[in-house]
């Protein structure tokens, strides 16, 4: 067969043109600016490694069948040696991280530890591998998911199980990736001691916890307790040497309660250069009640922290 109208297939070439024509206008019209498409772009990168870390682990769980003590083993004995073999075997990572963990992987972890333990251990896992250092999962993404849990249970959103389970699973996974944790800094020793504890009549650990594991990397020793009475707090000052005695408040109407445990802890104290460290929400939001409430200096985070702390033994030895 021959065309009608000129050379053969020209209306059909013609059409093509006109079809890739339209779709080139129709890209153009959708297609955002350099940088915000840039950023779609990094945004979009960022869903699909949350979505396939939370994949993985779906599949992993799907099929499981195995008895009790198979699972134990699997779950419990066997990611800790990997894990010890993995801090033997993995080199210092770069200062800057590959991935950091966002808020909605923070609300991710959230909704996991709550309901199943190996299932949160695999997220977090998926979330190293893709290049998030464990100083950034310790601060970012377990902090992150302890506030998230804090958060709900204030807006009634969920209950106080929920919560109790979830916060307790996130300090298990503190203590079974704290190798992997020590492992991104030279071990040092400091001969440096801190006494840490909730504000007496609180219950709150999870963040002293968090805490507590940047101050053990860095070289101190430190001493985690809940002192139930400034009568328990005295004899613990007492009985020990502590370079940095310090308390976290989770409620600002505690502020008068706080300010006679300093004062007694300063009295009693075996170090009579003892510094005070303070922290909470109620701090970050006011720094000015650090001095209020006579401690000596406060910080912003856990990386922080440890710094600030040696900072004041500095200060506080100039001025003996």
């Amino acid at each position: 067969m021959t065309s009608t109208g000129g050379e053969p297939g020209s209306e059909t070439q013609m059409d093509m043109q006109h079809g890739q024509d339209a779709e080139a206008g129709q890209r153009a019209m959708i297609a955002p600016p350099g940088g915000a498409r840039h950023s779609q772009s990094r945004d979009l990168q960022r869903d699909l490694d949350r979505d396939s870390c939370s994949a993985a682990h779906t599949r992993s769980h799907k099929t499981s069948g195995a008895d009790a003590l198979t699972r134990a083993v699997e779950t419990e004995i066997v990611p800790r040696l990997v894990l010890s073999h993995r801090a033997s075997q993995r080199p210092r990572p770069a200062p800057n991280a590959l991935y950091q963990p966002s808020m909605a992987d923070a609300a991710e972890l959230a909704r996991l530890v709550a309901h199943e333990e190996a299932a949160a251990e695999d997220f977090i896992t998926c979330v190293h591998e893709r290049g998030a250092t464990m100083e950034s999962i310790y601060i970012d993404l377990l902090g992150g998911a302890a506030r998230t849990l804090g958060m709900q249970w204030e807006e009634d959103e969920v209950t106080f199980t929920h919560v109790t389970t979830g916060v307790w699973r996130l300090q298990q996974m503190l203590h079974r990736f704290r190798p992997l944790f020590q492992a991104e800094s030279p071990a040092r020793q400091t001969g440096k001691r801190i006494f840490l504890s909730p504000m007496i009549g609180e219950q709150h650990s999870f963040g002293l916890m968090l805490l507590s594991e940047f101050f053990r990397r860095d070289g101190w020793d430190v001493q985690n307790t809940v002192a139930s009475s400034v009568a328990e707090l005295i004899d613990i000052v007492r009985g020990e040497w502590f370079d940095i005695v310090g308390f976290s408040v989770g409620n600002g109407e505690r502020l008068d309660n706080l300010r006679a445990a300093i004062k007694a802890a300063r009295r009693a104290s075996r170090n009579l250069q003892v510094g005070i460290m303070v922290g909470g929400p109620v701090f970050s939001l006011n720094p000015d009640l650090v001095g209020q409430v006579g401690a000596d200096v406060t910080a912003p985070d856990a990386r922080t922290a440890v710094r600030l702390a040696e900072q004041t033994l500095t200060l506080l030895a100039r001025q003996r």
